[in-house]
């Protein structure tokens, strides 16, 4: 994840953090974790739960679906598809476009993708397409337990929001 200013976090997302750190309830993180990146505080672009994959056991793969429209209609084209991880590394397609202006792909997740923000753009005939994300992480959301000492320390204010954003946000 990346920072953006730091700016005070609200209440709101301190009580699900709270409830959180007192019952190790990961949606409750996830929620302030998306609540978060929706205010721009993280940018990790969570923008639902929808858009949150879990990395699949080991020897196994997830296909995540990828698509959108071009906003045109009629002959079928092609999309140029870029996605790109957590680590930088890119991935490209070239899709189809249905008559109907819709393209959609299958993309794989193995147990050893890297886990955080993955950003997908595309292109159609010369022209940008509004980007899209998906975020991946560990199954059954295993949150690191330095987390949860950063998260109490910083409910407790022995240290400040900055510190908090810094203390959460993966070194990539």
């Amino acid at each position: 994840m990346h920072l953006a200013y730091a700016e005070e976090i609200p209440n709101s997302i301190k009580n699900k953090i709270s409830s959180w750190v007192s019952n190790q309830r990961a949606d409750d993180f996830s929620d302030a974790m998306t609540s978060l990146s929706n205010l721009e505080i993280l940018k990790a672009k969570i923008t639902s739960k929808q858009n949150i994959y879990s990395l699949p056991n080991y020897g196994e793969t997830t296909f995540i679906k990828i698509s959108g429209k071009t906003g045109e209609h009629g002959e079928a084209k092609y999309v140029s598809l870029a996605v790109v991880d957590p680590d930088g590394a890119k991935s490209e397609y070239t899709i189809p476009v249905l008559e109907s202006g819709t393209y959609y792909t299958m993309i794989p997740l193995t147990h050893n993708s890297p886990k955080g923000t993955y950003t997908i753009t595309a292109q159609y005939e010369g022209k940008r397409l509004p980007e899209s994300y998906f975020y991946v992480e560990y199954p059954n959301a295993i949150i690191p337990s330095w987390v949860a000492r950063v998260a109490k320390w910083w409910l407790e204010e022995k240290i400040t929001d900055e510190d908090f954003l810094a203390g959460i946000s993966s070194p990539n």
